[in-house]
């Protein structure tokens, strides 16, 4: 008994490894033409296919009834483009007109085949749920043989169909046949669908299709790694879903499947190095605290510099009414600068110190440099100068820096007639 529980758990991690891992190959090309949800009006558009062969032939052959679900799958593929090609509407009016019409379509004949004497909708409603448990030896044969194809069709196409995904327009002047190679993901997605529904149900195939691109396209921007991160991720998820609706009877594959990919993917979004939440929170943390660090530099160095002495001690009280800092603001940016070596605290105020007073002559010659841009090159007035430039002095670089002194002819000073100093003065 125990062996025969470890052989069928064996046949459904295998199987659904690899249908998620291949639907997710599939779906990243999808994903990129901004046709995610082309799968899931596939799925729904194959219930029609699989009744009508069930009509025609009078009996659940597996064979005919995937016939006809990739039949009506592709026919509605068809008829989404047709529909963008006579129409006006958009890719997401498309979509929802053919998902509904063939779904629709679907249920009115699983009504029908109610009421005819020779069968039941039994068996049938299992292509909308998905029966993961009941995956056979031959199933898996089956999708390693489809994974082999599809993994075969878009190595061979991956630089064409790469090119016709980014940029159709420049891939069909170069002779690239764009249309074919639209249809050839069309098939591979509505194929992939359909070899999955038996197995896994028509939401797990949207999901299987959708999640995992979308999880690994928060990883990279190129193609081939966001090809393998898809696949690794729909094949964990397919893995461990399966594996935990064996481990807790109440607990569905296909539902499990879809959980586990979506903690995934929330994964991603919240931890990805590059468009993951908490590094864009972080880096936009820096990026203030930076611009509150330089508010400061710069304002003890306007004041020394009126005062013609920047080792003068500015108090507390003059810093505080020049941007309207609570005590509270100015202590905690104060003690970040000195905490680097820039500021040193003293009774009755704040003294730069001799790196403080370089790093804030970085800051007002960037300020300064750009008003004088802004004036010299684009002729605005004095007084929204201050402004922009108090935005841009955050953001100038060295090599940006150089090109504005050479292009401005090394100013010595501001449109307000205030000296643009040296980083090397004191």
């Amino acid at each position: 008994m125990y062996g025969f529980i470890d052989f069928t758990l064996l046949n459904v991690l295998a199987g659904s490894t690899l249908l998620c891992a291949v639907a997710a190959l599939v779906g990243t090309f999808a994903l990129l033409r901004r046709e995610a949800l082309l799968g899931d009006a596939l799925a729904h558009a194959a219930l029609p296919g699989i009744c009508l062969a069930y009509m025609i032939v009078g009996d659940k052959s597996l064979p005919a009834l995937l016939a006809g679900a990739l039949a009506t799958a592709l026919t509605a593929a068809a008829c989404h483009r047709f529909i963008l090609w006579a129409s006006p509407l958009k890719e997401d009016a498309a979509l929802g007109i053919s998902l509904s019409v063939f779904y629709g379509s679907g249920i009115v004949l699983l009504t029908k085949i109610q009421g005819l004497g020779f069968g039941t909708q039994a068996g049938l409603k299992s292509f909308l749920f998905g029966s993961a448990a009941t995956m056979l030896p031959s199933d898996v044969k089956f999708l390693v043989a489809l994974a082999l194809v599809v993994a075969v069709l878009l190595g061979l196409f991956f630089k064409e169909l790469k090119l016709a995904i980014f940029d159709p327009e420049f891939a069909t002047t170069q002779g690239y046949p764009v249309r074919m190679l639209d249809v050839l993901l069309t098939m591979l997605l509505a194929g992939v669908i359909v070899a999955g529904l038996r197995i896994a149900g028509v939401v797990l195939m949207v999901a299987a299709t959708i999640v995992p691109p979308a999880a690994a396209r928060q990883w990279s921007d190129r193609l081939g790694i966001v090809l393998l991160l898809a696949a690794l991720l729909g094949g964990v998820s397919g893995a461990l879903g399966a594996y935990a609706s064996a481990v807790s009877p109440w607990l569905k594959t296909g539902p499990a499947i879809v959980v586990v990919g979506s903690m995934l993917f929330l994964l991603s979004v919240l931890c990805s190095p590059r468009r993951g939440v908490l590094a864009r929170w972080l880096r936009e943390r820096h990026t203030r605290l930076r611009i509150e660090e330089d508010h400061l530099l710069r304002d003890l160095y306007l004041v020394c510099e009126e005062r013609g002495d920047f080792a003068a001690v500015v108090g507390f009280v003059d810093l505080l009414g020049m941007r309207g800092l609570t005590p509270g603001q100015l202590r905690r940016v104060a003690h970040r600068l000195i905490s680097r070596g820039l500021l040193r605290s003293e009774p009755d105020g704040l003294r730069l110190t001799d790196r403080g007073i370089r790093a804030a002559q970085r800051v007002v010659i960037r300020h300064r440099l750009w008003e004088t841009f802004l004036s010299k090159q684009l002729n605005l007035p004095s007084d929204h100068l201050h402004r922009d430039a108090e935005e841009m002095e955050h953001v100038i670089d060295d090599a940006l820096l150089r090109d504005l002194q050479e292009q401005l002819g090394y100013p010595t000073t501001d449109p307000h007639g205030r000296r643009i100093p040296k980083e090397t003065d004191q």
